[in-house]
Order: structure tokens, then C-alpha cells, then sequence
């Protein structure tokens, strides 16, 4: 018979999950790096070829130039989007230990069984207390999935990136095949473009499971406020 997983357990597994998404974000960040290198080797070699053979290799190194400013440019808005989600989770771990501290203590009075005016009038107001934090937790929850749909969103530019350098791999190396000499550099840099694209194929694939175990944890309700 499967165990109800505690609240605690299941707060603490989305916080991690959280983080996990943005140390994903992280490592593109090397991915571009990688690409400038790259690029940078297409410009050289292809600055080193004569006659007609250099014009379609140039404009294939310069466009592989061109895509590590955009992932710049999609990195740091993801960043941002991440940097808004860690708060909103973080946020709501914390109303949500507040919840089910109130909650603790609030059960602690019910057992006393006192019926003054004083205890009934603390009993009232812590859970009054609970009603707001209940509220709160559930906003912060909403912002968290925003920021998942926006990281999903912005997923989407980063596999336009991917099958740019697919293709630019693709052309370079049917270009590399033409070549009279140097064919070699260039098959070896077409393959290069390749690897790199797959890598960040698998990191954007890793990406997305995160954000999906992340968005399951936050929206399952077992343990939750309302346990």
C-alpha cells in the first residue's frame, strides 16, 4: 500500500527541484562559451581558403558566429525568469513552515479543551492567521507556475538555436566534402558543431523534466496546506 508522503518531504523535494532548474540554466552558460570557441575556428579556417571555395564556408562560419549572441541574449532572460521563480518558491516554503507551524500550535489549543474568552479569542485569531497564509501560499504557488510556463516558453528559442546549429553542422559539412584542401579541419569542425548541438539538445531535454517534476511537486496536494 503506498504511503502518503508527508508535507515536509514534499516541500523540501520541490525546493530541490527548484534549484535543479536553475543549475540547468547555469550550465548553458559554458555551452556558449564552447560556441564562441567554435565559431572562432570556422572565421580563421575559413579566412584561410581561396577562390570560389570560401565564399559558402564564410557565411557559414558567420552565421555559427551569429548564434552565440543569441544564446546570450535568451540566457539572460531565463536567468531573470529563474531568479523570479526562485523567489516565488522560496516564498512559498516559507509561508508554507509558517502554515504548518500556526497549524501545530493551533491543534495544541483545540486539545487543551479551554473555553475562556482569551483562549477562544487566540484560537480565533490564529485561525484567522491560517486563512491568510493559506491565501498567500497559494499565490506564491501561481507566480512559481508562471515562471515554469515562461521557462517552457523560452525553451522553445533555445530548440530554434539547436536546429540552427544543426544546420549549420549539416551544410558545413557538405561543404567540408567539396574542398579541395583542408577538408579535414572542417569535417572535424562540422562534427564539433554537431557535438555542441546535442549537448544542448540534452541539456534543454534535462531542462524540461525538471520543470515538469518541479510543477508536479508544487501542484500535488498530497501533505499539503490542506492536509
Amino acid at each position: 500500500m503506498a504511503t502518503k508522503e508527508s508535507f515536509p518531504s514534499t516541500l523540501i523535494q520541490s525546493l530541490l527541484s527548484g534549484s535543479e532548474v536553475q543549475n540547468r540554466v547555469r550550465t548553458v552558460g559554458d555551452f556558449t562559451l564552447d560556441m564562441e570557441l567554435v565559431a572562432v575556428d570556422g572565421l580563421v579556417g575559413a579566412a584561410r581558403l581561396g577562390g570560389i571555395q570560401k565564399g559558402p564556408v564564410s557565411a557559414l562560419a558567420s552565421a555559427l558566429a551569429e548564434l552565440p549572441p543569441r544564446i546570450k541574449t535568451n540566457l539572460a532572460e531565463m536567468e531573470v525568469i529563474c531568479l523570479g521563480y526562485a523567489r516565488a518558491l522560496s516564498a512559498s516554503a516559507y509561508i508554507a513552515l509558517r502554515y504548518q507551524s500556526h497549524k501545530d500550535g493551533l491543534a495544541a489549543m483545540r486539545a487543551e479543551g479551554k473555553s475562556d474568552a482569551l483562549s477562544l479569542t487566540n484560537i480565533k485569531h490564529v485561525e484567522e492567521l491560517q486563512r491568510s497564509y493559506h491565501l498567500a501560499f497559494e499565490e506564491s504557488l501561481f507566480e512559481a507556475r508562471e515562471a515554469l510556463r515562461s521557462v517552457r516558453a523560452k525553451l522553445g528559442d533555445f530548440e530554434a538555436i539547436v536546429r540552427s546549429v544543426q544546420h549549420v553542422g549539416s551544410y558545413m559539412a557538405i561543404e567540408a566534402a567539396a574542398l579541395e584542401d583542408g577538408s579535414g579541419n572542417f569535417t572535424s569542425l562540422a562534427g564539433e558543431i554537431h557535438r555542441q548541438a546535442l549537448r544542448l539538445a540534452d541539456v534543454l531535454g534535462a531542462l524540461l523534466d525538471d520543470t515538469n517534476n518541479s510543477e508536479l511537486l508544487m501542484t500535488n496536494r498530497n501533505g499539503g496546506l490542506a492536509a
